[in-house]
Order: C-alpha cells, then sequence, then structure tokens
C-alpha cells in the first residue's frame, strides 16, 4: 500500500484541475498520449452487447493509448468531447469482424463511436473477410452511417461480393414474381454500386476509397 500522507500539502481546492489548463496545453497533452505510428486494430467482443476492444496482438502503447481514454473521459463531459474527437479524428482503424458476421460489426462499432466520432474519422478499413448474411436493409444502415464520416479521407473496404448483388437480387425477385419464371430477354447486371458510388460523393473529404471483394 502506497504512502498518500506526504501528497496531501500540495492537493488543495486552488490546485489546476485538468479541464482548467489551456485547449492547446490540453491537445498537446492528447497528441503525445494518442501517438502510435500502427493503426489501432479493433476487434469485437462476446455477449449479447457486443462491445469492442484491441486485439491481442497490439502495441502497449496503445492499450496505454485506450486506459488513458476512458480515463479522461470521467473529468467532464467538455473534456470527453474534445479527447474523443481527436482520438477518433487523428488514428487509422482497422475493425476485425473475427468471426461474426461482418456486416453487423461494421454496424455496430460505427454506431457506438457516436455521429461526433463518424464526423471526425479520417483513416479506417473495415476487413470483411468473415462470412455474410444478406440484409439489404442493413446495407442501406451501412450506407446511411458511411455518409456522416464527412471528415473521411482515405476508406477502405472488405466485402463479400454477394454484397454488390443485393439490388439485382432484389429487382430480380420483383421481376419474376410479376412475369412469372418463364425465359426472359436480355441479361441481368452482375453488381451494382450506384450506392457505393453516391457515398463516395457524399464524403468531401475523401481522398481515397478501396473496396475489396472476397
Amino acid at each position: 500500500m502506497f504512502e498518500t500522507q506526504a501528497l496531501r500539502p500540495y492537493i488543495s481546492s486552488s490546485t489546476p484541475s485538468f479541464d482548467s489548463l489551456p485547449p492547446e496545453t490540453r491537445n498537446a497533452i492528447y497528441t503525445v498520449i494518442f501517438d502510435s505510428p500502427s493503426p489501432f486494430f479493433v476487434k469485437a467482443t462476446q455477449g449479447p452487447r457486443r462491445r469492442f476492444k484491441l486485439r491481442e496482438r497490439s502495441e502497449k502503447s496503445q492499450y496505454d493509448a485506450v486506459s488513458a481514454l476512458q480515463a479522461l473521459e470521467l473529468f467532464s463531459c467538455t473534456i470527453r468531447q474534445e479527447v474523443r474527437t481527436l482520438f477518433y479524428g487523428t488514428r487509422q482503424f482497422i475493425v476485425l469482424p473475427c468471426g461474426y458476421e461482418y456486416l453487423t460489426v461494421f454496424l455496430q462499432w460505427l454506431d457506438s463511436i457516436r455521429p461526433q466520432c463518424r464526423g471526425v474519422l479520417r483513416d479506417v478499413y473495415l476487413a470483411g473477410f468473415m462470412w455474410y448474411q444478406g440484409s439489404f436493409p442493413l446495407t442501406e444502415q451501412f450506407h446511411n452511417f458511411l455518409r456522416s464520416c464527412t471528415g473521411m479521407r482515405k476508406l477502405g473496404i472488405q466485402i463479400h461480393g454477394w454484397h454488390l448483388r443485393e439490388a439485382r437480387g432484389r429487382s430480380l425477385n420483383a421481376h419474376l414474381e410479376i412475369h412469372g419464371r418463364g425465359p426472359k430477354n436480355g441479361l441481368m447486371s452482375g453488381f451494382v454500386v450506384s450506392a457505393w458510388a453516391e457515398t463516395i460523393v457524399r464524403l468531401p473529404a475523401l481522398q481515397t476509397f478501396r473496396l475489396d471483394l472476397i
């Protein structure tokens, strides 16, 4: 047990608090805490309410950065807002589904960081190397979340090829319901990329977009 008596004379009501420091001083502290040249690999965890954590092989400095982020968030609403904004707005993130269906993981991560932090994301790669359960409504929600990332400069996404055929599948099902299953003239297109094109257009800061199909 550490002795704390020696510290008491230095702690008083007149001692400056962290949130009383000038903003530029706090930003300098945040920059030192969150400085990491490597991307933050984020993975989903088990449980009814899925949470996210760093993957096991992450650097110690990144674990320290996340611990500092969680501690700083407890100071005040102002500190919580600025520290989260700086963290998500200056780091590179790679989101890993790690055994889970990837679209729900992407949605839950984007939802968990809230609109304010989505708006400042700059560099993200969503690695969809796991299985995919088709859901056109969830895909639409996914695009809506991505379009709220208005500060995004570099975006990479890995998805299943069927993901680009969902809209075509809906059109085909509607066509068969009306006209039956007899021979049809013309060819159905392979991929539908209009939603992705619209998402790219709605990201004004985007400089690089990469779409990997599996």
